[in-house]
């Protein structure tokens, strides 16, 4: 799974870099919880903190709930991100109980204790949201698309930030050069190779499905349930008639990535044109 991980950066990376581009720059993680491996290990090691441009470490967390402190929220998550080498921040935070929110969680967050590890983060949400969690939202929008009005929980996020003595020690300029330890060996823990699987590549996807005799066109667009089994089934008769799907496997452990692994729907067809074309050869 880590291989995969890392190549995250470096695809969003590689679609930033287009010329047509208008991809909002984000980092890594949208997660409230991570595995603690990949938390020791993927914010600082060489393979992704030299990608050219990478834009860093972010952090989905709405613990801080109501009038918390940040040593009850925040300073667990802090203590595991002290001394990372690269920019973290939540890229959304703002529990929703109580609604309106009292939004004491900005004064923790933009405070001494966490702003030498969190570079800020950005306030859940701006428009209105329901969730099982219950409503978000800082204003209201009119019927009508029209009208734009303001609500108590944009009143309460203004006041709080207006509140915030913002910390700027130490300056950027005064900051030692990073250094970034070496991607760790393979071992019975770590079962994940440095070689990342290659960017996904639509135009040769699509150049393959033009090619195609026959074409994968289900009736259902949730092709979750059946892509599973067809593929299951088409291997099992090309592994009788002695050759296999290699194909289609991605092994992020060996670091092994079949050709049209990442050419999903249309890997469905390509298996069962090579299962026609084995049958009709014998």
């Amino acid at each position: 799974m880590l291989a995969f991980i890392l190549e995250i950066p470096r695809s969003r990376l590689h679609s930033l870099a287009m010329p047509q581009s208008m991809v909002i720059p984000r980092g890594l993680f949208r997660l409230q919880t991570i595995s603690r491996v990949i938390l020791s290990i993927l914010p600082s090691i060489s393979l992704v903190s030299t990608i050219s441009g990478y834009p860093g470490f972010e952090l989905v967390n709405s613990g801080f709930c109501g009038n918390s402190t940040f040593d009850a929220s925040y300073a667990g998550k802090t203590g595991s991100f002290a001394g990372y080498n690269v920019v973290a921040y939540f890229s959304e935070y703002g529990c929703n109980n109580p609604y309106p929110r009292p939004w004491a969680d900005v004064a923790a967050l933009f405070g001494s204790s966490a702003a030498p590890v969190w570079s800020g983060g950005v306030a859940f949400s701006y428009f209105p949201a329901t969730s099982d969690a219950g409503q978000f939202g800082m204003v209201n929008i009119s019927s009508d698309g029209s009208t734009v009005t303001t609500s108590t929980d944009y009143s309460n996020l203004q006041a709080a930030y207006g509140a915030v003595t913002f910390v700027s020690d130490p300056a950027k300029s005064s900051a030692p050069a990073a250094s970034y330890p070496s991607c760790p060996a393979q071992n019975t823990s770590l079962l994940a190779s440095t070689t990342l699987p290659p960017t996904p590549n639509d135009a040769a996807c699509k150049c393959l499905q033009a090619n195609l005799d026959c074409l994968f066109n289900p009736q259902t667009s949730n092709t979750t349930g059946i892509v599973g089994p067809l593929l299951d089934t088409a291997c099992g008769l090309i592994g009788q008639v002695g050759s296999n799907c290699n194909a289609l496997s991605a092994n992020g452990s060996t670091g092994t990535y079949g050709l049209v692994a990442s050419c999903d729907p249309c890997n469905v067809a390509f298996i069962y044109m090579h299962l026609h074309l084995l049958t009709c050869s014998r």
